[in-house]
């Protein structure tokens, strides 16, 4: 089920940057394999079409012929039971300056689920260092170091949600990933080295992932502009891409550095594959 994102109009200002980075980022994940971050489609305004049957258009104040994003609904994610909280095997070795790696004492006492939850905070760093994502973990390293208040990290993270019957973890409200997160973190020095600073530090601290993710993230970072090839892959499936603002021909400036940040990842990454986290990966199953 696909259902209006509010957030682009509600706010009563154009986002450009925010649509194509929810966007991008979802088609990021897909390329990498994940499953786990809500389809995000774009559509045209028709009021006349099935799908905006029964939206109250006017309130949304969404005119005729505009493309706005639809984002999958995922059903359970607004519970306060689906809320998560840093695993305690990450958050001491963050606090600690330690690293979580497959060696690490905690995983053979870890039960299935711990370790499939292991590996889902895994693929998170990956994709959230990649992307820049400044509104999830980073926000509240962000918090706990502002204010002096590590206690913060302990917190229900945000942007981040677990369907309590099955453990799937989802990756939400994406839309700060590449566009307006590069932007922070290559044009605003102050603030922009402290978040490049944070995703550092929890790429540092988690280093424990699939074998499958890490064989896509290489791929992506073996070619000689891996920002073109998520891009081109965008296009091929997002029919409504070139109606997008002129937001566009500054985005694919803004991402190159895709290229610079899927190698850093995958030296610091493949170094752990020679730890064996076969236990770990079984407690999951494989991804394609």
């Amino acid at each position: 089920t696909l259902s209006i994102l509010p957030l682009y109009e509600d706010r009563k200002r154009e986002i450009p940057s925010q649509k194509a980075g929810e966007l991008l980022s979802f088609y990021l994940s897909r390329m990498l394999g994940f499953d786990n971050i809500p389809i995000v489609v774009l559509s045209e305004v028709n009021a006349s079409a099935p799908q905006w049957r029964g939206q109250d258009l006017a309130k949304a104040q969404w005119k005729e012929g505009k493309v706005v994003a639809l984002i999958e609904w995922i059903k359970g994610l607004d519970e306060e039971r689906s809320r998560v909280k840093m695993p305690p095997v990450i958050l001491s070795a963050y606090e600690q300056g330690l690293t979580v790696t497959g060696q690490h004492p905690a995983l053979s006492r870890m039960s299935k689920a711990e370790l499939a939850e292991l590996l889902q905070w895994g693929d998170m760093v990956i994709l959230d260092y990649i992307t820049g994502h400044y509104d999830r973990v980073a926000s509240m390293q962000d918090g706990a170091d502002k204010e002096k208040k590590p206690s913060i990290l302990s917190e229900n993270i945000r942007n981040l949600r677990k369907v309590p019957d099955t453990g799937k973890m989802w990756l939400i409200d994406n839309e700060s990933g590449l566009l307006d997160a590069y932007e922070l973190m290559y044009r605003d020095v102050d603030s922009g080295g402290r978040f490049m600073k944070f995703h550092t530090r929890m790429l540092q601290t988690m280093c424990v992932f699939r074998k499958s993710l890490i064989r896509k993230v290489k791929a992506l970072a073996s070619h000689a502009d891996p920002a073109s090839v998520l891009l081109h892959f965008t296009k091929e499936y997002e029919p409504f891409y070139h109606r997008l603002p002129k937001v566009w021909e500054n985005a694919e400036r803004s991402i190159i550095s895709v290229c610079v940040l899927t190698r850093k990842v995958c030296k610091k990454a493949l170094y752990t594959l020679g730890i064996s986290i076969s236990k770990a990966e079984k407690a999951l199953g494989p991804r394609k």
